[in-house]
This record gives C-alpha cells, structure tokens and sequence, in this order.
C-alpha cells in the first residue's frame, strides 16, 4: 500500500516547554469542517489531550512544529488554555488557520470519517489495513518535519471501556473510554498522530477520497479509500499506563497493540454547540460580505499572541 503523500501533509510536531526548556514531545494534525458557504472550512489541529501535559502539569507553552513554504521549519506557539479539552476523553482541538502563503500543511476533511455509523455501515473489524503518520523521536527531520508512517491492521474492537492515564503528572485524569485495537507498534511520540482506515477497491466505497488544499482537492491513494478513523492514544502497556513510554523503560513493556481514540470523540468536539456557532457566525459573515478574505479557506479565528502564534 503507497500512503498519499497528502496524508503526511496533514501532519504537525506538538511540543510541550516549561522554564525555556522542552519537556514533552508528540504528534498533531489538521482537519477541516464546512461552514457551509461557498466551500469555505475552519480548520482545527488535532491531536492527543495528554500531548498538553509535561510530568509537572500544563506547561508554560504548546509549541506546534510545522514546514514553512520556503524549505523551513516554523514554531507556532499556544497557550495550553487556547486548546479545547474533551471532558472525557484523551483528545483536543485548536481552531486554528495557519497561513498558508507561509506555512505548507494540508487539512483532512472532516467529511472523510470513519464514524460509529460508518463503521457499522461497512463491516469494518479485525484485520482492515490501518496507517499511522507520525512522529519518530529519533530522526523527527532538521531542515523539515519528517513524518514516518507505521503500517498495521485492527486487532479489535472491544465493546468494554478500557481505563486510560491522560498524563503522567500527579492527579492526571484518568478515564474509561471505548476504543480501537490496532496491531500497530506504538512508541514516544506518536501520541496525537492521525489513524487512518484503508479500504481497498473490492469494498465497493463510491465517494472520493481527497484532502484539501490550498490549491485545491488531492486524491487518494489509487488501490482504495482512506478514512480518518482516530487518534493515537499510545500503547497497551503490560504493566502501567505510560502511553508514550516517558520513563524511558524497557521496550518490553510494549505489547504491539496500539490504543486509539476513535474519530467520535473528534467530531464531539467540533459539533460542539460553541464550535458549531462559530462557524455559524463565519458563515454569517461571509454571506453578508463582511468576510475579510475572498480566499477558498476560513480567516483566522483565534488572534496572533506573537508574530508565529496561532
């Protein structure tokens, strides 16, 4: 299977910092939902609620790593409080646009979900292909971010919550969440990276599959279509949760299987009532001619807070 290069587009570094020094490191991606007008998007970042956390709490900064357009990479930096927290769940959202003269990412549509609904719809389970674009904390690029992909199936779909650490400080919440087993080896930093579900051809999928773009739609790998179906909680561990193994401990802990936060969770947040009036209020705006951009994308919803800030 050739993973589209579009899809490793969609993907960020997420890096924690307290008292100027980095203290946490994983994964991050863009997706978009329709506002409803003129084929205009809001983009949010995605990634895993515990990538916000260092070992001591919320850190003084959430540092966004991203290729620049002219061969660089850039800092885009948030405060962990501008981030939206799934109250349950080991997920988070930023809405966010980072300019796109400047900054080269691609936004996953939020319309390409492998949702519940989906799902169920499709007989997905055991064995369907699954890849993981994300961070390898050993080479994570010099000159440019430079997602690795991890290649794996479902290994199951257990209807029993399964209980997650989100975070390792001291009081780190803990939940039991409904997951996705994937056989997909899980190591630091791939915590946030997008899941993505192959299906192949014989599937009989009808729709195309496309990322967005500035420049327009890019197409899906040619052997099937290619769903967003979670986000990268980290590994089952053995013994402690340690989802993105921290501690630096043995690799034995590993057991192989990945846990991921399925799409669900995502779109609860972005079908939040205070997201979906925010769109609404954009929608409005553009409609009216009120609008600040003539642009096929969403102007920036959050202000600057530094020259890179999202």
């Amino acid at each position: 299977m050739r993973v589209p290069d579009d899809l490793r587009d969609c993907v960020c570094f997420i890096t924690t910092w307290r008292a100027g020094s980095q203290t946490g490191i994983g994964t991050g991606f863009f997706v978009g939902m329709e506002i409803g007008v003129q084929d205009r998007y809001l983009y949010y970042l995605v990634t895993a609620k515990h990538c916000l956390f260092d070992d001591a709490g919320c850190p003084d900064e959430v540092v966004v790593l991203v290729n620049t357009s002219d061969g660089q990479i850039a800092e885009l930096r948030s405060a962990a409080s501008q981030w939206v927290e799934h109250p349950t769940s080991d997920v988070a959202i930023l809405p966010c646009v980072p300019d796109t003269s400047r900054y080269k990412y691609r936004v996953y549509p939020c319309s390409r979900s492998a949702t519940k609904d989906f799902v169920a719809l499709k007989e997905v389970g055991p064995g369907d292909e699954v890849f993981v674009p994300g961070l390898l904390v050993h080479h994570p690029g010099r000159s440019r971010i430079m997602p690795i992909v991890r290649l794996g199936s479902i290994a199951a779909m257990p209807e029993d919550p399964v209980r997650l650490s989100i975070g390792r400080y001291p009081g780190a919440q803990e939940v039991h969440e409904v997951v996705v087993l994937l056989e997909v080896r899980s190591i630091g930093g791939l915590s946030g990276s997008p899941v993505y579900l192959h299906l192949p051809f014989w599937r009989e999928l009808p729709e195309a599959g496309k990322v967005l773009t500035s420049s327009g739609p890019a197409t899906s790998s040619s052997g099937g279509e290619n769903w967003l179906l979670g986000v990268m909680h980290g590994f089952y561990p053995v013994g402690e949760n340690d989802p993105d193994n921290v501690s630096g401990g043995n690799e034995n802990l590993n057991t192989g299987i990945a846990v991921v936060i399925p799409v669900d969770r995502v779109m609860e947040l972005i079908n939040d009532p205070l997201q979906i009036n925010h769109r609404d209020e954009m929608k409005h705006h553009i409609e009216s001619g009120t609008s600040p951009s003539a642009t096929s994308e969403a102007p920036d919803p959050l202000p600057y807070g530094a020259e890179d800030g999202i």
